[in-house]
């Protein structure tokens, strides 16, 4: 004969699994992002213009803060030291298009954290190192709470060609939620250079993070399904 125990407690813990799974589940997948490597891929709907901190061969100090074109307040720092303003076929001979307002780590490689105001759905910029030849570039993604969504590695080539042939590195999330909290570009050992930084704005996800509220709630139901299955075995008996 099994214990009583084994008879009473699967049907409550069986639910209180199946809950958990479907949540955290569901948690999980709007987590998630997918890397993007065109500007037209991400379909931004704003955008930070670098040029609005000074013209070629500014020094910008590290950390900064700047506003997108639509209000949303970035906080953007070097961990090596401080920025400079760069444009593209004037202080910088690369491959970004003519013109281009870039941000520059001057001598240093980062790496380089934009940390968003508001939660987004999709982010992204393109990048070259400062020293020519093939080079490899990564974009790690966070959530709130400084949760690793994703680390992307695009490998890319520097040269002056000035065709805007930059590599792009960007993230969207897969359901278009707003979850993306913050973004680390590094590139190997070498300083680089980041031109104009797209947005993409979302809905915002109500379930990127178990509440701790949903998490009681789980373990209610757990107890619950517990407590009526046993009442039920109580009246069978009597």
């Amino acid at each position: 004969m099994k214990p009583l125990l084994s008879k009473i407690a699967k049907p409550g813990c069986t639910l209180a699994a199946a809950l958990a799974v479907g949540v955290l589940g569901l948690s999980s997948a709007q987590a998630q992002t997918t890397l993007v490597t065109t500007r037209a891929g991400l379909a931004g709907n704003d955008f930070v213009n670098w040029g609005t901190l000074g013209s070629n061969n500014t020094n910008v100090a590290s950390p900064f803060n700047i506003l997108s074109n639509n209000g949303v307040s970035l906080n953007v720092q070097d961990s090596g030291g401080t920025f400079e303003r760069r444009d593209q076929g004037i202080g910088w001979g690369g491959n970004f298009a003519a013109g281009d307002p870039l941000i520059w780590t001057r001598g240093l490689n980062g790496p380089v954290t934009i940390a968003l105001g508001t939660l987004e759905a999709g982010i992204g910029a393109q990048v070259q190192q400062d020293q020519f030849g093939a080079f490899n570039a990564q974009l790690a993604v966070f959530g709130a709470g400084n949760v690793l969504l994703n680390t992307f590695n695009v490998a890319g080539n520097s040269n002056s060609a000035g065709d805007n042939s930059a590599i792009f590195l960007g993230a969207v999330s897969n359901d278009g939620s707003a979850i993306i909290d913050h973004i680390v570009y590094t590139i190997g050992t070498n300083d680089f250079a980041i031109n104009r930084l797209d947005l993409k704005s979302g809905p915002i996800s109500n379930n990127a993070v178990p509440e701790p509220g949903a998490l009681a709630l789980i373990a209610g139901v757990g107890v619950s399904g517990a407590s009526f299955a046993m009442s039920r075995l109580r009246r069978r008996r009597k």
